[in-house]
């Protein structure tokens, strides 16, 4: 009797952590890669950059973006802004600096834009992040209202200060990238009024995803310390 009861708790457990430990990220890596990895995507909406918003207004903003989708949602991973503002670099803000090594950053579809940090950051991306990651990629990669994200940042993820475009939190001239691109237009492109209703896009990246297996092993390992402590 006893040996069936300890049966039935095993079973028990096993079926209590099967949702974690079988659930799927709304992406498995196109190209093969089995390891923890992070996402990106350009949000649908065109929230404002102006000087009334600063960095934790935009992590909400993409949060609520991602959090909108229920295979997202389901990851329970965090999720940033991919831009920059006077207090921050993208590249620090996301944890991408290349002064630290990093993993795989795909599209939601799959496709790997970068190998690590140091590649995100050096000029040029894999494949590209259109809008909603190819869902609606628009009629021409050059329209800026329609492909622009909000970034204020250069491309090599610190806050753009010169040129054509400025950090995000500014009433004036936030640089912007262009979807579909994979130079550096992808995150330093043209600049937009930070004030324009029209707006634009922010980018958001994920925090470390871990691969499907890991959660697999955690209830492997919860039923082997079940057994050792019958066995005491």
């Amino acid at each position: 009797m006893k040996k069936t009861m300890s049966l039935l708790a095993i079973a028990g457990l096993v079926l209590a952590l099967a949702p974690a430990a079988q659930a799927e990220p709304i992406v498995t890596p196109g190209d093969g890669y089995a390891g923890p990895y992070r996402l990106v995507f350009a949000t649908s909406s065109h929230p404002m950059a102006d000087a009334s918003r600063d960095m934790d207004d935009f992590d909400t903003d993409v949060t609520a973006a991602a959090n909108a989708v229920a295979e997202l949602l389901a990851l329970g991973t965090t999720w940033q802004c991919l831009g920059s503002t006077t207090a921050i670099d993208a590249r620090d803000h996301t944890g991408t600096n290349p002064s630290s090594t990093g993993i795989p950053i795909y599209t939601t579809t799959g496709l790997r834009v970068a190998d690590d940090n140091a590649d995100l950051w050096d000029g040029t991306i894999q494949n590209a992040i259109w809008l909603d990651d190819g869902t609606s990629p628009g009629s021409d990669t050059q329209v800026i209202f329609e492909n622009a994200t909000w970034t204020g940042t250069n491309s090599n993820g610190t806050a753009a200060s010169s040129g054509d475009g400025l950090q995000m939190g500014g009433d004036w001239n936030i640089r912007i990238s262009r979807g579909g691109r994979t130079d550096s237009g992808w995150m330093s492109g043209v600049s937009l009024n930070g004030t324009d209703t029209r707006g634009a896009r922010m980018y958001g990246i994920s925090g470390v995803i871990p691969e499907p297996a890991t959660m697999s092993l955690l209830a492997i390992g919860g039923i082997a310390l079940i057994r050792r402590r019958r066995r005491a």
